[in-house]
C-alpha cells in the first residue's frame, strides 16, 4: 500500500493522526483533505489552531485553492477563542476551542449543509481543546466524534504526542478504529501504520521540504530604541516606559512562557534557549558598543587593546582564563546585575578546563517557582552561552545546561558552561506534560492568589521583586520570530491562562465586576501597563508585550498574542463575550487596546 492509499479514511472508522508537534500532522491531514475533494467526498475540516487565511494558504500549498468546492465546509473554533478577527467565509461555521458544544454544533450545521452521509470529518487537532477542556475530550471522542462515524462518515483527528498523560492519551487511542503516528527527523518523514481495520502494521518512509512559515519578522535595530535601551538599563531612567517604569514583575513574562509550554513542550522551550543565545552572541560587536555608555565602550576596546598585544586571552577553556573574564563582568554577571535577573558569580573550585560553573542567586525565572520538580531557567543560561561565543576571538559555539536550581529545591542556580555540544541539554529543555501543567498550576495559584489579596507576590532579598523589561522582551517578543506555531502556542497558552485565572476568581465568590477591577488593579501594581477597562473596552498604555515586536522587528500588526490570549478567556468566563484587538503599540498606536464582543 502507498502513503496515497493511506490518505483515504474508510467509511464508518474513527483515525486518529498522531506525532510530537511539528511532525508533519497538520499538512498529512490536508493531503487526506485533497484527495477526498478529488472524488467529491463532502469533507469538513474543524480547525482548533488556525484562522481560516492562514488555512487557505496552507490549503493553497496543497494543491486546492479558492473558491472551494461547494462540498467542502470550515469549522473555525480558534478565531473566537483567541480574540482575532478575520471576514466573515460563507463556508464558514464559528465554535470556541474550550466549549466542545459549540464544535459539536458547527460540525452538525456543517454536515445539514453538506446534505447526506459519506462525509470526511477532519479535526486539525483534538490538542487544544483537551487542553483547555481535559479528560470532557475523551468523552467528546466516545459519545460524538464516535456516533458520526458510525453513521455512515470518516473521521480523522489530529492529536499531538506528549502534551496530556500517557493515561489520557491511551484512553482517546483505545478509541480509535486506526492509528496513524508520524515521526519527523531532519527532513525524512516516518509513517508508522500502528492500527487498521483492513491492514497490518507497516512502516513507510517520505521525503518533505521544509515547511514555509507564514510570517517572518526581519530583525533591525532601532537606533533610538537602543539610545533609550541604553539609559535605561545602565543608567537606570525609566526612558522606554516614562508613566508605568521600565521594571515589570517577573510573574507575567513568566506565566506567558509556561503557559505557551503546553503546545509544544519540546519546541517551545528548545526555540526560547537558541533565541536567547543568539541575542547574546553580538555582544562586542562594532555596533553593539557604540550604542554603550562611555565606560563600557572603554572597558571593551581596552579588552581588545590588551588582547592584541597578548594579555587578554583569546579564547576561555581554562579555568585560569575565565576568571580574567568574570572580573570583567562576563558572561552575563554584569547584565544580570543591572536587568536584575539574577546574581551570578564564578566557582573557579568547583569548574574544570572546558566545564565552568556559575552560581545564580535569586533568578527572576526560578524565584516563584521554588521546588516544583525540574529546572526552570530559560533566560540566563543560554544569554551566557551567547556571552561566550560574542567573548571569544574565533566564535566558536557554547552552551549552557543548568545542574542545580531553586525549582529542583536547591538553595540556588547552578549552570555549566561548555564550549561545543552538550548531550544532555535537549533532554534537559524538553519538559514532560505533567510537570507543565505543576508549573502553570502554581503561577496560576499565585496570580489569583494576588489578584484576591490573599498573599504577596514573591519579593527577592536583593533583587526585589522586578526585573528590567529585556528580560520579559524573550518571553514576549519572541514568538515573532519564531513564527506562527510560537505564536499559536503562546495565543492559546493565554486563553487557558485568562480562563483559569477568572474561574479561580469566580469559585472565590468574587462577582464578573469585581473581578475584573480586581485584576485591572493587578495589572498595574505589576508594572505590566496602566490600565483602564469596562465591559466594552480594555486598554493597556506602555504594554510590555508589545515593545520588542515594535522597536526590535519590522512588523507593524497587531502583535498582543498573550494578553489577547488572555483577555478573551478572562471575559469569556466573567462574561460570557470574547474580545478583538483593534489597536496596538506594535501596529503604530498610541497603546494597546480590545473591544469586547
Amino acid at each position: 500500500m502507498s502513503i496515497r492509499e493511506l490518505q483515504n479514511v474508510p467509511t464508518g472508522k474513527l483515525f486518529f493522526l498522531i506525532g510530537s508537534p511539528g511532525a508533519g500532522k497538520t499538512t498529512f491531514s490536508q493531503q487526506v483533505i485533497v484527495e477526498s475533494l478529488s472524488i467529491d467526498r463532502p469533507t469538513i475540516f474543524v480547525s482548533t489552531e488556525e484562522t481560516p487565511a492562514e488555512l487557505v494558504v496552507r490549503m493553497s500549498q496543497s494543491g486546492l485553492r479558492e473558491p472551494f468546492p461547494d462540498c467542502f465546509r470550515l469549522v473555525d473554533a480558534f478565531t473566537q477563542t483567541v480574540g482575532l478577527s478575520g471576514e466573515k467565509r460563507a463556508d464558514t461555521f464559528e465554535a470556541h476551542c474550550a466549549d466542545l458544544n459549540s464544535i459539536m454544533m458547527a460540525i452538525s450545521r456543517s454536515r445539514s449543509k453538506l446534505n447526506g452521509r459519506g462525509t470526511l470529518l477532519v479535526l486539525d487537532s483534538l490538542t487544544s481543546p483537551y487542553l483547555l477542556s481535559g479528560q470532557e475530550v475523551i468523552r467528546f471522542t466516545q459519545l460524538y466524534l464516535s456516533k458520526v462515524a458510525a453513521e455512515g462518515n470518516a473521521v480523522l483527528a489530529l492529536m499531538d504526542e506528549g502534551v496530556c498523560p500517557s493515561e489520557d492519551f491511551n484512553a482517546l487511542l483505545s478509541l480509535a478504529d486506526g492509528i496513524i503516528r508520524l515521526i519527523l527527523q531532519g527532513n525524512e518523514q516516518t509513517l508508522e501504520l500502528v492500527k487498521h481495520p483492513g491492514l497490518s502494521p507497516a512502516t513507510y518512509h517520505q521525503l518533505l521540504e521544509a515547511e514555509p512559515d507564514l510570517m517572518d519578522a526581519v530583525e533591525v535595530m532601532n537606533p533610538e530604541f537602543i539610545r533609550k535601551f541604553r539609559l535605561s538599563l545602565f543608567e537606570g531612567k525609566d526612558t522606554i516606559r516614562p508613566n508605568v517604569g521600565d521594571f515589570v514583575d517577573p510573574i507575567w513574562p513568566n506565566l506567558c512562557h509556561w503557559s505557551g509550554m503546553f503546545w509544544d513542550p519540546e519546541r517551545f522551550p528548545q526555540m526560547l534557549y537558541e533565541l536567547n543565545k543568539e541575542d547574546q552572541s553580538e555582544t562586542g560587536s562594532d555596533l553593539h558598543i557604540s550604542f554603550l555608555p562611555l565606560k563600557y565602550k572603554f572597558l571593551f576596546r581596552m579588552m581588545r587593546v590588551v588582547r592584541a598585544i597578548g594579555i587578554f586571552p583569546s579564547d576561555f577553556s581554562s579555568v585560569a582564563n575565565m576568571k580574567i573574564l568574570s572580573m570583567f563582568g562576563f558572561p552575563y554577571q554584569k547584565g544580570g546585575q543591572l536587568e536584575r535577573s539574577g546574581r551570578i558569580t564564578y566557582l573557579p573550585d568547583s569548574s574544570k578546563d572546558c566545564a565552568h560553573v556559575f552560581k545564580i542567586e535569586e533568578s527572576s525565572d526560578c524565584y516563584s517557582l521554588k521546588g516544583v520538580g525540574t529546572v526552570l531557567a530559560s533566560h540566563l543560561p543560554p544569554s551566557m552561552a551567547g556571552q561566550m561565543i560574542a567573548m571569544e576571538e574565533k566564535k566558536r559555539d557554547w552552551n549552557a545546561i543548568e545542574t542545580k536550581c531553586l525549582g529542583l529545591g536547591d538553595p540556588y542556580c547552578e549552570v555549566t558552561l561548555i564550549p561545543g555540544e552538550i548531550d544532555e541539554l535537549q533532554d534537559s529543555l524538553r519538559k514532560e506534560s505533567v510537570i507543565v501543567e505543576q508549573i502553570h498550576r502554581r503561577l496560576i495559584e499565585s496570580v489569583t492568589a494576588s489578584i484576591l489579596g490573599v498573599n504577596d507576590l514573591p519579593q527577592r532579598p536583593h533583587l526585589g521583586d522586578r526585573a528590567h523589561l529585556h528580560v520579559s522582551f524573550h518571553a514576549f517578543g519572541f514568538p515573532h520570530i519564531a513564527g506562527r506555531r510560537a505564536q499559536t502556542a503562546v495565543r492559546m497558552g493565554g486563553a487557558k491562562a485568562g480562563r483559569e485565572v477568572a474561574a479561580g476568581l469566580t469559585d472565590a465568590g468574587l462577582e464578573p465586576k469585581e473581578s475584573l477591577t480586581r485584576f485591572v488593579d493587578f495589572l498595574d501594581r505589576i508594572h505590566a501597563g496602566r490600565v483602564q477597562a469596562d465591559e466594552a473596552m480594555f486598554r493597556i498604555e506602555e504594554n510590555i508585550e508589545p515593545l520588542r515586536t515594535f522597536y526590535m522587528t519590522d512588523i507593524r500588526e497587531p502583535s498582543c498574542f498573550f494578553t489577547t490570549g488572555f483577555l478573551n478567556g478572562f471575559y469569556n468566563v466573567l462574561f460570557g463575550k470574547h474580545v478583538r484587538e483593534r489597536r496596538c503599540l506594535a501596529a503604530g498606536d498610541p497603546h494597546c487596546e480590545w473591544e469586547i464582543l
